[in-house]
């Protein structure tokens, strides 16, 4: 089944899944969607409860781009809380061949929080992006996915952000400190 355009890889050792809420582990995965920030809104997560074992893939793949001009922007939101997080990996596939080195790369666990990333796609012709979780040693390794958005152009140089739509890669400590920094707008 497609869920907007995006396909399980029936190649694959197990299957990404469309969820709203906690995942069923406590002490990992997201609570709620990063979109909407509740229980209400939908996001693809693998759970890595049994009957996965440790080293198993599940990769969702996107339906076909064409490159823009001067390369493509991928931007998404991820997930990855547990002291047992296995990796999250990205590729391009162009054609049938998948290529061998990610696009981004991440592993273990990165708190209890939505994180941005955001990867600049630089191929000829057509693509898709895989989008691949890896178990990891046991069950607190859930890895949950949201609002993935491709766009013309490159991703902005990394650091830099004039912060009028998001917080684009920035994101508040998770330290415990005195003050909390806010994006807002002003009218004039």
């Amino acid at each position: 089944d497609s869920i907007c355009g995006y396909q399980n890889d029936a190649t694959a050792d197990f299957t990404w899944s469309r969820h709203k809420g906690s995942t069923s582990s406590s002490t990992t995965g997201a609570t709620n969607d990063h979109t909407y920030g509740t229980n209400f809104g939908y996001y693809m997560y693998i759970e890595t409860s049994a009957p996965q074992k440790t080293g198993d893939k599940a990769r969702l793949i996107s339906p076909e781009y064409d490159v823009a001009a001067g390369g493509s922007c991928l931007q998404f939101f991820y997930h990855m809380w547990g002291d047992s997080t296995g990796a999250f990996n990205v590729y391009l596939k162009v054609g049938a061949n998948l290529e061998a080195r990610p696009l981004w790369a991440l592993s273990g666990d990165q708190g209890d929080f939505w994180r941005p990333a955001r990867a600049t796609i630089q191929t000829s012709g057509k693509f898709q992006v895989v989008f691949e979780g890896v178990v990891g040693p046991s069950f607190t390794g859930d890895i949950s996915l949201d609002d993935i958005t491709i766009s013309p152009g490159a991703c902005p140089a990394s650091g830099s952000c004039t912060f009028e739509q998001d917080l684009c890669t920035w994101t508040p400590s998770a330290r415990p400190d005195h003050f909390d920094w806010y994006r807002l707008s002003s009218k004039q």
